[in-house]
Parts: structure tokens; sequence; C-alpha cells
């Protein structure tokens, strides 16, 4: 891939905490395009991939948030800062958190990346302060994501 620097940076992102690690993951985007080509990249490689959209009922978004919460399995959530950087209680077994692209503002990057999760901006980096300070907290010492920044495992 020649082009693209983004989702060359999210392959290794997703190669590393997903496949390598069997980790969960969330993934924030900013425009539903993104959430669409991500979830078919996801689901490309056999990787469980569910978005999160403005339009899921009620049902639905309590079935995804139990499910991602409660099974173990290696698995990709997907959507935008303004459906899911709202206090969703998604750490229990959820500790990598993506920006796709900068976060709106401060607060929402705060927000999503809260509890210290590390936050990787891909393809670039992160001018608000929030997201870079979390990165290698905690650090357990089970290598490097080939991005370079510290694996953290709970």
């Amino acid at each position: 891939m020649k082009g693209a620097p983004k989702l060359r940076a999210l392959s290794t992102i997703i190669a590393d905490v997903i496949v390598q690690y069997e980790l969960k993951l969330l993934i924030f985007t900013t425009i539903p395009g993104q959430l669409v080509l991500i979830i078919a990249i996801l689901r490309a490689l056999k990787v469980k991939a569910t978005p999160w959209v403005a339009g899921m009922s009620h049902d639905a978004r309590l079935k995804v948030r139990v499910d991602f919460n409660g099974i173990t399995e290696p698995e990709g959530l997907i959507g935008s800062f303004a459906t899911m950087a709202c206090g969703l209680n998604l750490q229990k077994r959820c500790h990598w958190v993506v920006f796709l692209d900068p976060p709106p503002s401060e607060k929402a990057g705060n927000q999503a990346g809260s509890l210290r999760k590390p936050c990787l901006l891909a393809g670039g980096t992160h001018r608000n302060s929030s997201a870079p300070a979390s990165l290698g907290s905690g650090q357990v010492g089970r290598g490097r994501l080939a991005s370079g920044h510290p694996v953290t495992v709970p």
C-alpha cells in the first residue's frame, strides 16, 4: 500500500492489538465513510467488527455494549466521537483506543480516551495533550507494537 497513511497505520495497530494480542479495540471516526471502510477491512480479516451508529435502537445499543464488555474474543468497535464518546463504559475488556482523526475537541478526546487507555492517532500526531499523554501508561512489558508504541496488557 503506497498511499493511505492512516489505513497503513491502522492496519499495523489492528494486526498487533486484535490479531496478535487478541485484545479489543475502540476506533473513533469522524465521517460515516471511514466507519464503512474499517468495518469492511476488519470483516475481510475475519475479525469481529461492530459498528456503533446514531440510528441504532436502545435495545441494539444495549446488546452491543453488553456483548463488547462481556465477550472476551478479540473485536473492533467502530463509531464516531458524536455517538461513542459519551460515557458508555466500554472499558471492562478494552484498553486500546484509536482516533482515526483528531478529536473535535479536547473534551471529546478526554472522554473517548478515559481511564488512561493508550490513545493512538492513526497516521499522524495529536495536537491535544489528552491522548498522547496516556501512551505507555501501565506498560507491562509484553513488547511493542510495530508502530513503536508499548503494548499494555491489563
